[in-house]
């Protein structure tokens, strides 16, 4: 008797580390993208690049997002792609500005991003 129950202890402890293991190190819905920098497409949107905002654009088969980052004081035009995952009906975007400051110059940076695949209409963009 207590051998089974032992046993039934033994393999429920296993069951539930396997759980936890795994609810633990789910995989993310990770997106392939690619970051291209055509002034050609980006004069194709209609977002300013002094507004902070995001657009979506199908081009060619392949779709476009046009990340601003709208006025800065750093001088820095570079903006950082943190991460991009589908969560549901949505495609999640994390940018952010790199730390350092360059010079005392107001600029506009944006990113844009190329999908070969469709991307959902729904998108959020988390600015860091």
């Amino acid at each position: 008797m207590k051998k089974r129950l032992f046993k039934y202890i033994i393999i429920g402890i296993i069951l539930i580390s396997i759980i936890v293991v795994l609810c633990f190190f789910k995989k993310k819905n990770l997106v392939k993208y690619e970051i291209v920098n055509d002034e050609e497409i980006v004069n194709t949107f209609d977002l300013d690049s002094k507004t902070k905002g995001y657009e979506l654009k199908e081009i060619d088969s392949d779709y476009y997002v046009l990340i601003s980052y709208g006025m800065q004081y750093n001088g820095n035009n570079q903006v950082i792609v943190d991460n991009v995952e589908f969560d549901k009906n949505e495609l999640i975007i994390t940018v952010k500005l790199p730390t350092e400051d360059i010079m005392e110059e107001t600029s506009y940076p944006y990113v844009l991003l190329k999908f070969s695949k469709k991307v959902p209409e729904e998108i959020k963009v988390i600015y860091k």
